[in-house]
């Protein structure tokens, strides 16, 4: 039996990877920072972000729409560590609950910078589909949390930094031979 279109769509939506759909993921934390600490939290937010990432890519849904819920999370973590560094106590609480909080009763913080209302509406969607991924997800531990961290971390590591330098290449040296009494004069054994 023929595949339908919608079928043919499934299957090739399926098998980009999170670097080929977003592949400066591991800079957002860098694009979002006011300060140097604000990088902690924002690996934190995209550690959060990363499950979900991987859930769109999954669902089948367009590039466009995609694209979309991509670049509207992007602003939310923006937003986020915005609202840590105008509220300093913020930065004591856990990320996880920042994320909640920002995304509560479906929708999102108001987008600072003289959004459109369709752009809000676009990203008051993309907040609600967040939440109800964290709903449903509630049962994640603290130990897969850490392990998107980490994994954030080593794809972070290996984009900014070469092999190459990571590895290290060692030379072996040799010492040189001791030299005997002054310069012309020879060595008697």
């Amino acid at each position: 039996m023929p595949k339908t279109p919608k079928e043919k769509i499934g299957s090739i939506v399926a098998t980009p990877d999170l670097a080929t759909y977003c592949p400066d993921l591991a800079t957002w934390p860098a694009s979002w920072c006011g300060e140097e600490r604000d990088v902690i939290p924002g690996e934190q937010i995209v550690a959060v972000f990363t499950p979900f990432l991987l859930t769109l890519l999954a669902q089948g849904l367009t590039r466009k729409t995609r694209n979309l819920h991509r670049d509207n999370l992007w602003l939310l973590g923006g937003e986020i560590i915005r609202d840590i560094n105008d509220t300093p106590k913020l930065r004591k609480r856990p990320v996880g609950e920042l994320i909640r909080e920002a995304i509560a009763n479906d929708e999102g913080p108001l987008i600072h910078g003289g959004f459109s209302e369709q752009e809000q509406r676009s990203f008051d969607s993309t907040c609600t589909k967040l939440n109800r991924f964290l709903a449903t997800h509630a049962h994640t531990n603290l130990k897969s949390a850490m392990a998107n961290i980490a994994l954030v971390f080593v794809y972070w590591l290996f984009r900014v930094i070469p092999i190459s330098t990571a590895v290290g290449k060692r030379k072996r040296v040799r010492p040189k031979a001791p030299t005997w009494g002054a310069v012309g004069k020879s060595r008697t054994a």
